[in-house]
């Protein structure tokens, strides 16, 4: 297989396993009335997808794989507003939702600093993704419930990742240029591991089988 074929083929089925955990989210939160991405994790991800989709944008395809990804992560952050009274029952709605609204900004403003100071967008969006798989688990364990989970999105958030991974070190060899790629593989690999057993675990506790429950 040649280099080219080899990236193409890595590049296509991590979007591929993200879009389908970012579908499974948006599914289970509508059955389950709760949002399925921790807010720091939507918000980071909303500004991303934005900045590098409309104003420095990434060469197709992977240009056109943000644009949907970023389709998606509104729906998501929508969500996040619709259902957060759910895990702040204390907190009046108007605040609550200006507060996760106030998120976006700040998100927008630390990926425009990154750009700046000319740090790779890889190397962000791999510092988001170790963000993230830290975020799942505290969401997980700080709600002691399967609520807006299934055990496919996190196997598919760790093979999307994991693909992407080895695109970056074994066919860019990224790691090279950025010594702490390595460290952010790996870390993020652990993480995503991790919630998967935990959240495994979880929906067996809670009587089902986690491999029936989309």
């Amino acid at each position: 297989m040649s280099h080219d074929t080899m990236a193409n083929v890595l590049m296509i089925s991590t979007a591929v396993c993200w879009t389908l955990a970012y579908l499974l989210i948006i599914r289970r939160s509508m059955k389950d009335k709760v949002y399925g991405m921790p807010i720091a994790a939507c918000a980071a991800n909303l500004a991303w997808e934005f900045f590098y989709s409309f104003i420095e944008p990434f060469p197709p395809p992977q240009l056109y794989v943000n644009i949907v990804w970023f389709a998606i992560d509104v729906v998501i952050f929508c969500q996040v507003i619709t259902y957060a009274q759910s895990d702040f029952p204390k907190w009046p709605r108007p605040i609550l939702s200006a507060l996760i609204v106030s998120a976006l900004p700040l998100a927008y403003l630390i990926i425009c600093f990154s750009h700046q100071a000319r740090i790779v967008p890889v190397s962000s969006a791999f510092a988001q993704s170790f963000m993230m798989s830290a975020l799942f688990i505290g969401l997980l364990v700080r709600r002691g419930s399967m609520s807006g989970q299934t055990i496919y999105i996190g196997i598919l958030k760790t093979i999307g990742t994991l693909l992407i991974a080895v695109l970056l070190y074994f066919v860019y060899k990224v790691h090279r240029q950025l010594s702490i790629m390595t460290f952010l593989y790996i870390s993020v690999l652990g993480l995503d591991i991790t919630y998967v057993a935990l959240l495994f675990f979880q929906i067996r506790k809670q009587g089902y089988n986690p491999w029936v429950r989309w």
